[in-house]
């Protein structure tokens, strides 16, 4: 039997292999670098920066058991379960109070019979641990206090109820004056006179920690947390209350697929129109103006831009903001995996509504993903709820408006649809292998009608979601797409290079009805309309040739009022000319009514050239790898079982360079892995031992990375 410990480096060495695992995982600060042997596994949990880690990621239960733990060891009392419980106001949570304790145990924050606190989590929690001060030199006695209280009356605990929840200190000049209850004055000299209050220093004075929990009446804390993590709340009468589970997941995928094409309808955008990006990196207003209309949510259009941007498809290129390689990329991806693309880029994304890179965003985003993987699938949710459980699990976070943050935590999670009708849903906790839950695949048909809509039976794959946005106005994104064909959209079509064969051609390909099925004839109407009026005019860059065919309507062009501006002027029968760039000068002829065709010098039509992409920026600094804390736990245990002093090690060393002979010797690299070899030590000294290795070269090696050097004879 381990004898008691009687430090925590002691209690750190009687850890069992599996205990020891334990600790090295929950706070892995202690595995970077990998530690060569126990002792620097105590060095560092003991350092005040790992200490201040490991609190931050207590709940709120542990870490109000860790500060009333404190002041009961700041006053010099044992902090004992059943102690704590009462100072929380909470004697029937005796249990959970020592199931906290556990918690710190297991971390490394307090050991011992009665358990204390290591000295740095003690010294995190302030002078004054839950506004507490430290032991009186003369405690007040009970009655005592009750006696002084009722003698100062309502003004005096109107003065002491300020201080009584802390910090306990506060300003009075010459507060060491000599005062009694005949000569006291004021208020506060009646505070002085019955020690009520004790002068500090000059001008300082305490409330004695007697008082102060005489006034709490024994509470530790004002407002105890709950034990446990508050629920999620009550089911509500909400639209989809009462659904199928099954149901509620079929809309979240939808839900999820809708807002993936909002994500590909923006870069599409974006990546084709280039815009100027504002010096402070943001987007102008016109422009969100311009993606809020092609989406219909400006809410889902600024997180569309976001997501875009945190996954490296977006970039600032020079003054303008273009689309990179890694959006064609995304776009190779099926359904599914875009979505679990954009899932992973939510996790690490820092943004944040009206913040160009909120502090705590990437953490808070994971932290709800998290808080969301433990609702099982059909939970009724709300943001307020979302917000008490956060708060509840990171207490230690300061300044985060959680109901502010949870609302939009809340309202990302129903765009990627890991929440719908107000439910959580099976996307909320879908490992990242897990098989495609039913995303609808991608299809290439549209569902032509009479009223010269098209419907999307199913979300589309890029190149023929491009087409349709071409040839026809989108009405709706998502899974089922509307799209609506009009003058201006075949137009359009026309512009860039299509035919009329070639339009009736695609149509037919990608009708739902088959390529044999007759166009509904409005929208055959339509495109021979467009398609004969197309064309009548054509524009030629030399700066710019315009070629008309009717001779009225040119007569009519060089009479307009901005021709002089262009240079319009006519160079023969039904063909003018202009100074004008050609994109100039097709916007006059279209304001005009008119629908001219822009053609190169060669006079072949000119077609909407390549997106144009800028290089993806470098990706985030990756994550050190993860360590096999069981295997470091037992090499560590190993080590302290068979390893040498330190002083041990230094005379080994010594004796080997004296006598200029072979050793075994046993380190540990950068990476926490054991190297062995036979080698003969050239000098000692900085720290490092400068050896060559028998058929391998020298190597300099810090000594504190030595685990044994074995003193017999090697040939």
């Amino acid at each position: 039997m381990n004898p008691a410990p009687r430090s925590l480096a002691d209690t750190l060495r009687q850890l069992s292999e599996t205990d020891l695992a334990q600790l090295l995982r929950r706070r892995p600060d202690l595995t970077h670098p990998a530690p060569v042997n126990l002792d620097e596994v105590v060095e560092r949990s003991s350092s005040q920066a790992s200490t201040h880690r490991a609190l931050e990621n207590l709940d709120a239960w542990t870490l109000q058991c860790a500060r009333a733990m404190a002041a009961l060891e700041v006053g010099g009392e044992s902090a004992g379960a059943d102690r704590i419980a009462a100072g929380l106001g909470m004697p029937e949570k005796t249990q959970a109070v020592q199931d906290a304790i556990q918690q710190l145990r297991g971390l490394a924050l307090c050991w011992g019979e009665p358990p204390h606190l290591t000295q740095a989590a003690r010294a995190a929690f302030g002078t004054w641990p839950a506004g507490l001060a430290g032991p009186s030199p003369e405690p007040m006695a009970a009655a005592a206090i009750v006696k002084a209280l009722d003698a100062v009356g309502s003004a005096g605990r109107e003065i002491l109820q300020k201080l009584v929840w802390g910090p306990p200190t506060g300003t009075v000049q010459h507060a060491d004056r000599p005062v009694t209850v005949d000569s006291a004055d004021s208020t506060i000299d009646l505070l002085l006179a019955y020690r009520l209050l004790r002068p500090l220093g000059p001008d300082q004075v305490i409330l004695p920690r007697e008082v102060s929990l005489h006034l709490r009446g024994g509470l530790l804390v004002r407002d105890p947390m709950p034990a446990s993590v508050p629920s999620w709340g009550t089911p509500g009468t909400r639209l989809g209350a009462d659904l199928a589970v099954v149901l509620v997941d079929r809309a979240a995928i939808g839900s999820a697929q809708e807002f993936v094409s909002h994500v590909v309808a923006v870069l599409d955008d974006l990546a084709e129109r280039t815009p100027r990006h504002l010096r402070t990196g943001g987007i102008p207003k016109k422009e969100m103006a311009a993606l809020t209309r092609l989406v219909g949510d400006p809410d889902a259009a600024e997180f569309a831009v976001a997501m875009a941007r945190g996954g490296r498809m977006l970039v600032e290129h020079g003054p303008v903001l273009a689309a990179t390689p890694l959006f064609d990329s995304f776009l190779d991806l099926d359904s599914y995996h875009r979505w679990l693309h954009l899932r992973s880029v939510w996790e690490t994304l820092g943004w944040w509504p009206q913040a160009a890179d909120e502090r705590r965003s990437a953490a808070l985003r994971a932290a709800a993903r998290a808080e969301l993987t433990t609702a099982d699938p059909g939970t009724s949710l709300d943001a307020a709820g979302l917000g008490a459980r956060l708060a509840w699990r990171h207490p230690s976070w300061s300044r985060v408006d959680w109901q502010q943050m949870a609302g939009q935590l809340f309202r990302e999670a129903q765009l990627l649809g890991m929440v719908a009708f107000g439910r959580s849903t099976v996307l909320a906790s879908l490992p990242d292998g897990h098989p495609d839950p039913g995303f609808a695949p991608f299809g290439s048909t549209l569902i032509l009608q009479s009223d010269l809509s098209a419907v999307a039976p199913a979300p589309l794959d890029h190149a023929t979601d491009r087409a349709a946005s071409l040839l026809a106005v989108r009405e709706s994104h998502g899974a089922t797409a509307t799209f609506r064909f009009t003058a201006a959209s075949v137009r359009a079509a026309l512009d860039a290079g299509w035919s009329r064969e070639a339009l009736i051609g695609w149509l037919r390909e990608h009708n739902a009805e088959g390529p044999d099925a007759a166009l509904p004839e409005p929208l055959r109407a339509l495109i021979d309309d467009t398609s004969r009026r197309h064309g009548q005019l054509r524009v030629m860059a030399v700066t710019a040739v315009v070629q008309v065919d009717d001779e009225a309507t040119a007569a009519g062009l060089l009479a307009a009022r901005e021709a002089p501006q262009l240079g319009l002027a006519a160079l023969a029968p039904g063909v003018l000319g202009s100074s004008a760039e050609p994109e100039e000068l097709v916007s006059f002829l279209r304001r005009r009514g008119l629908a001219p065709i822009a053609q190169d010098h060669e006079g072949a039509v000119l077609t909407t050239p390549p997106a144009r992409r800028a290089p993806a920026p470098a990706g985030q600094p990756a994550e050190p790898a993860a360590v096999d804390t069981a295997q470091l736990a037992a090499r560590l245990l190993r080590r302290q079982a068979r390893g040498m002093t330190p002083e041990a090690i230094l005379a080994a060393l010594a004796a080997a360079h004296e006598q200029d002979r072979w050793v075994g010797l046993e380190w540990a690299d950068s990476d926490g892995a054991t190297r062995t070899a036979l080698v003969r030590v050239l000098s000692v000294d900085s720290g490092l031992a400068h050896i060559v290795r028998r058929g391998a070269g020298r190597l300099s090696i810090p000594v504190a990375r030595i685990i044994g050097v074995d003193p017999a004879e090697h040939t």
